[in-house]
């Protein structure tokens, strides 16, 4: 199941009229090196899951992370039934997806605070600590750390593998004449490289909807910052300011979107120790043993 990859990046920077590129200042360049991970790589269309999983993008990039975990010193987030990692990998999705976890929608996907309590209780009955935190302009609870995803914040920890991050994507297209981002729809994928030293920070990512199974395809994505426009309302949301944002240019997009921009990530680990429930049904931390 592990593999490791070796990415080259050629980049062509094209400006636009309504993204340009924009240096990073030294504070966003300290993370320095790509890092590109053996992570698991699930195609969430399976005939297995509701409506052939076209709505488990969610559930399946967090098994993608979960297994990496489970494979690199915490065997027990993820019970291996036979030695066979796929097997296990399909039982999470499915596990994740349900009502007891992140109440995935048959026709609409998961929100992100479903994401996010749906993974804080997963890790917690299999018996782990789990630390959460979101950024993100979507509802994200007590997870939520800012509005705007910060590329330093997904770095740190990631870089040295203490943490993984899921990434939430938006799909947009962008009204010229109103200077406004209209949404269409959005994503989640894996973050499996990161390099944010060039003047365009590049991510590798693993994403569900063309997940290569055994044979992993990830896609590298060069990010631009937006620096004008708005975000039209939508839903529950207000309109807000665009800049400051993140562009994705390299992942596979919908047919009736234009542009991907980085609404969110979560990021999570678990702690080095195991929760154990007493008699009192009040939970106790020991320190795991691996």
């Amino acid at each position: 199941m592990k593999r490791t990859f070796l990415v080259v990046v050629l980049l062509v920077c094209a400006l636009s009229p309504v993204v340009r590129s924009e240096k990073n200042s030294k504070s966003d360049i300290d993370r320095k090196s790509i890092l590109c991970r053996s992570m698991p790589d699930y195609c969430q269309l399976d005939s297995r899951l509701p409506k052939r999983g076209t709505q488990y993008c969610g559930p399946t990039a967090v098994s993608n992370a979960l297994v990496w975990l489970a494979m690199n010193g915490h065997p027990d987030l993820v019970p291996f039934e036979k030695n066979d990692s796929e097997l296990a990998q399909f039982n999470v999705i499915q596990k994740l997806g349900s009502d007891e976890y992140m109440k995935t929608a048959r026709y609409a996907g998961t929100d992100p605070l479903d994401v996010l309590t749906g993974l804080d209780k997963y890790i917690r009955d299999q018996g782990f600590e789990p630390i959460i935190e979101w950024q993100g302009y979507r509802e994200g609870g007590r997870y939520a750390l800012a509005e705007v995803p910060q590329l330093t914040w997904i770095a740190d920890k990631f870089i040295d593998g203490d943490f993984n991050v899921i990434l939430e994507v938006g799909w947009y297209n962008f009204c010229d004449g109103c200077k406004s981002y209209k949404r269409k729809g959005g994503h989640y994928v894996t973050l499996a490289g990161l390099d944010l030293t060039s003047e365009n920070p590049i991510m590798v990512i693993h994403n569900p909807s063309v997940g290569g199974g055994k044979e992993p395809l990830p896609q590298t994505c060069k990010l631009q910052r937006i620096t004008y426009g708005d975000f039209a309302p939508w839903g529950n949301y207000r309109k807000r300011p665009a800049a400051g944002y993140w562009t994705m240019d390299g992942i596979t997009m919908p047919d009736n979107a234009q542009i991907a921009i980085l609404e969110g990530a979560v990021k999570f680990s678990v702690a080095d120790k195991k929760i154990v429930k007493t008699k009192s049904n009040n939970y106790q931390y020991l320190l795991a043993e691996f």
